[in-house]
């Protein structure tokens, strides 16, 4: 809204269509969507019903169904950040005139499962990807790389801002330091070894769900800038934990390596991690476009050899101890690693 007030005058109509407006989370078969808990048993909020899909063709006639029926759908000058991204590559196929700003954090098939369809759907992802309506960009390096070895075009990189913050600043007025919260399986075990260490040492620490239980609410995010540090374990590549506290000046301690890379990779689903080869998948060498509009390869950078290490080996399973170059390698590329 900042933005379109800027360039146009007046604040942009916002809406998060596929919660805001159809409450409906789209499951494949064998799938997850991202608006279903992972055991597809509660709706997380805003979905208000599941609907599941049993093709790519069934997928079409829903995204048809929606420019039929929705006017804000139909009238909407640009569609942003696309998530779940098959919609949106349908919703380009059905509508190629509209301009479409692809941003995204996780990976490219996330919630994609309709891989009978391959033939049909690798196609409408070659167009989206090199129209001139389409401007993709991911959220870290990572993620833009996995995206080139899938498809062959390489987004641009455009990290998390935080922009929501309103400038809000690191403003120390505890001798605590913050433990964040953190979703991996492994994490419990870990708080509890850092409570009785903390204990022991004479350390104070506040944990992130100690304090929302005493509010009663989330954590506010000028009460978290006023701890001395926080303690943050990155359960995926690139958490918006991470983006929130760095936009802050909060000082963060994570994980060294090699530490960090079990935490960042080894429950990291929803970025093509261990367990979901399918979210790895590489278009086929016939179906890519030769160039895009908005991401061409520059000439030189494409002279440059190709990576040492492939993109995906690492993510193939939860522990490998002959991959530890491969993780050091790739970790490079994240935001833990990159940002100053």
């Amino acid at each position: 809204q900042h933005v379109s007030l800027e360039i146009f005058g007046r604040p942009a109509a916002v809406k998060a269509y596929w919660l805001e407006v159809t409450g409906v989370g789209y499951l494949w078969p064998g799938g997850e969507m991202p608006n279903v808990d992972i055991n597809h048993t509660a709706l997380k909020p805003g979905v208000r019903n599941v609907k599941y899909l049993a093709s790519l063709k069934e997928g079409l006639d829903e995204v048809q169904h929606r420019l039929d029926t929705d006017n804000f759908l139909r009238r909407a000058d640009v569609a942003v950040a696309c998530y779940p991204t098959w919609a949106c590559i349908l919703l380009h196929h059905l509508r190629p005139e509209l301009p479409i700003i692809f941003r995204q954090n996780m990976a490219l098939l996330q919630c994609f499962q309709a891989w009978a369809d391959a033939e049909t759907f690798w196609p409408m992802v070659s167009k989206f990807a090199s129209s001139p309506r389409v401007a993709m960009a991911m959220k870290h390096r990572l993620g833009a790389e996995q995206i080139f070895e899938q498809i062959g075009i390489r987004p641009e990189y455009v990290p998390l801002a935080s922009l929501y913050l309103n400038g809000l600043r690191y403003a120390p007025k505890r001798s605590e330091a913050l433990v964040h919260k953190c979703s991996h399986p492994g994490y419990p075990q870990l708080q509890y070894i850092l409570r009785i260490t903390a204990e022991q040492a004479g350390v104070a620490l506040t944990f992130v769900k100690d304090l929302q239980k005493q509010l009663g609410q989330l954590v506010p995010f000028a009460t978290i800038a006023e701890f001395r540090a926080v303690i943050l374990v990155p359960h995926v590549p690139n958490t918006i934990s991470f983006a929130d506290m760095y936009a802050m000046t909060m000082p963060i301690f994570l994980p060294a390596e090699p530490e960090i890379y079990s935490w960042m990779w080894t429950h990291s689903g929803p970025y093509g991690g261990p367990g979901y080869p399918e979210k790895r998948h590489i278009m086929p060498a016939r179906f890519r476009a030769t160039s895009s509009s908005f991401s061409l390869q520059e000439e030189e950078f494409a002279k440059q050899p190709p990576h040492p290490y492939p993109v995906f080996a690492h993510l193939e399973d939860e522990y490998d101890s002959a991959l530890w170059l491969d993780k050091a390698y790739w970790y490079q590329f994240s935001e833990y690693a990159g940002l100053p």
